[in-house]
């Protein structure tokens, strides 16, 4: 009896610790479900914000992009543009000034989204457009011909009329010397004028009175833009008047460093290119599908040609080697930079030379490029032309009044900074740096175009630009979620 009262009594003790034990097992199985399930919520949570950050990043760099492409870039869609795994940016442009041509503040908000999670950045960015030629790998400023090219960077290509300005010389020293140019403190961050003879038109009602108005009184009225705008008025209208039409005018520190005219004529240059290599941009005019472009924008914007003053070359120079007289090299090698002066007509031919400093052929700075050549050059044998250690840095072929040739089945190597007139019949040309043609360039096979920005950020001596090389700085960055954030 005792012993089976015991038993029972055992058993339920038995009983009560695996009622337990298995109350403690569930009790630690849901807390640790719990603990997983906000684990894996803090992970996710995690990646989410990670991933709206990396969007928001993402959406800056998609920001400058656009902006050195575009100046007057609005920003994204409302929708905004993906970001894998379902994240998304939206990049916001404030409202303030706008321009093609002049260098202008853009105060974005950037906004990065993955679920839930938001990352929102407000950065004021100074944008630069600057001269669309420096950034190119070639700019063919006439009609063009070729085939089997390749081109690793942007390039230009005017196909339309009424695109190019030219630099003018002649008119330096006259609106350098016209006081109502006025370049003080306030205007020097700000030393491009583009502006049409009827947007002047509209300024100048916008004034109210007459030209003999006190900008201060109307100041108010007027964009920052338009109150430059107006300190040129009279000097733009003076130069219409004497037969100049439209001008462009730049400058820095108080001196005007270039005049630019419309070139005149309604003559389109015709391309007609096959087989290119070419997966950066094509920049042209016309509206026209280029099949043989892998990528292309349409521009709006003219080109202003670079304008070039040679004069200095000519001077006693230890980096230099002058050259008269001489229309016949073969077989040299040279470090320094090599300038021929020839007469014009005259015809130079090279063969199997290596000039690491490159080679000047002097020409006028009023030549007018428009016309044709003054001077002719040829390229035989295998010849290396710029890319060492000696001479002025940046060289290539500086020769803006020469139509270049080559001769033979031989490669020819540029490297530099080059600025000829045209090109003709020109084969297995290798050029590095950045080339310019003023006219046009017919018969290129089998030959290549690199862009080197270093190159491009350090230009010759002599040559005058409407602009620096296009540039988009982060001035200020900041993460701000209030709801009209502002810098």
């Amino acid at each position: 009896m005792a012993r089976d009262t015991l038993l029972r009594s055992q058993r339920g003790s038995i009983l009560l610790l695996t009622l337990l034990t298995t109350s403690v097992l569930a009790m630690l199985a849901l807390s640790f479900a719990a603990t997983m399930k906000s684990s894996i919520q803090v992970t996710r949570d995690h990646n989410a914000h990670l991933l709206s950050d990396l969007a928001a990043q993402s959406g800056l760099e998609f920001a400058q992009h656009h902006l050195l492409q575009d100046p007057e870039w609005d920003g994204t869609a409302k929708e905004g543009e993906s970001f894998g795994e379902e994240a998304t940016f939206v990049v916001t442009r404030a409202e303030g000034p706008k321009s093609r041509v002049l260098p202008t503040e853009v105060t974005l908000t950037i906004q990065g989204f993955k679920n839930s999670s938001l990352t929102q950045l407000q950065a004021q960015i100074l944008v630069t457009p600057g001269d669309p030629l420096l950034d190119k790998s070639v700019s063919i400023l006439g009609g063009a011909s070729g085939s089997n090219l390749a081109i690793h960077g942007d390039y230009l290509l005017i196909d339309a009329a009424g695109h190019l300005w030219e630099f003018r010389e002649d008119l330096m020293e006259s609106v350098q010397e016209d006081e109502r140019v006025v370049f003080d403190a306030d205007l020097r961050d700000r030393i491009v004028l583009n502006f049409t003879s009827t947007e002047i038109e509209r300024i100048k009602g916008k004034i109210m009175a007459t030209v003999d108005s006190e900008l201060s009184k109307t100041s108010t009225t007027l964009t920052e833009d338009e109150l430059k705008a107006a300190y040129y008025a009279e000097a733009l209208d003076l130069w219409a008047a004497k037969g100049g039409g439209e001008t462009h005018i730049s400058g820095e520190d108080g001196q005007v460093q270039g005049v630019w005219l419309p070139v005149t004529g309604d003559t389109a240059p015709v391309l007609s290119l096959s087989r290119l290599d070419a997966p950066g941009d094509l920049h042209h005019y016309a509206n026209t599908n280029y099949d043989w472009a892998e990528s292309q924008e349409l521009e709006e914007d003219p080109v202003h040609a670079p304008g070039w003053k040679l004069n200095s070359y000519l001077n006693p120079d230890p980096d230099l080697l002058l050259v008269e007289d001489v229309t016949d090299v073969r077989d040299v090698t040279i470090e320094k930079t090599v300038v021929f002066h020839l007469d014009p007509g005259e015809h130079l031919y090279l063969e199997n030379v290596h000039f690491g400093g490159g080679m000047v052929v002097f020409t006028e700075a009023d030549y007018d490029s428009a016309g044709p050549p003054r001077n002719t050059l040829t390229l035989g044998g295998s010849c290396v032309i710029g890319g060492g250690t000696g001479g002025k840095s940046n060289i290539g072929i500086l020769a803006p009044g020469c139509r270049l040739s080559t001769s033979g089945a031989q490669r020819q190597t540029v490297t530099g900074f080059s600025v000829l007139h045209s090109l003709e019949s020109v084969q297995r040309l290798i050029h590095h740096g950045v080339l310019i043609i003023l006219n046009s360039a017919v018969g290129i096979l089998d030959s290549s175009f690199t862009y080197d920005r270093t190159v491009a950020v350090d230009p010759p001596f002599g040559l005058s630009f409407f602009g620096d090389l296009p540039l988009v700085d982060i001035v200020v960055l900041e993460e701000d979620y209030s709801p009209e954030a502002k810098l």
